[in-house]
């Protein structure tokens, strides 16, 4: 968390406009909104996650903090 609230500025400049983030293991979703909070044309992000609970903890986490950011997660594992 440290390296993201120090660099995530600096790491959003370097990605291109209109982007989907897909974020394997998303968990509580705490690590990207550090970046999601640099980011001005972020499309869709796509929070995936094994834990049914962890993903709608970090939709209700995430959903206030960017309410125009279209969210579309996925429930599953990597088999």
């Amino acid at each position: 968390l440290s390296i993201l609230d120090k660099y995530s500025h600096a790491i959003a400049q370097l990605l291109p406009q209109d982007i989907s983030i897909i974020e394997p293991g998303c968990g509580s979703g705490k690590k990207v909104a550090y970046l999601l909070a640099h980011l001005v044309n972020v499309k869709t992000f796509v929070p995936f996650e094994i834990s049914k609970e962890m993903l709608n903890y970090s939709l209700a986490h995430l959903s206030p903090l960017f309410p125009e950011l279209v969210i579309s997660p996925l429930l599953g594992d990597f088999t």
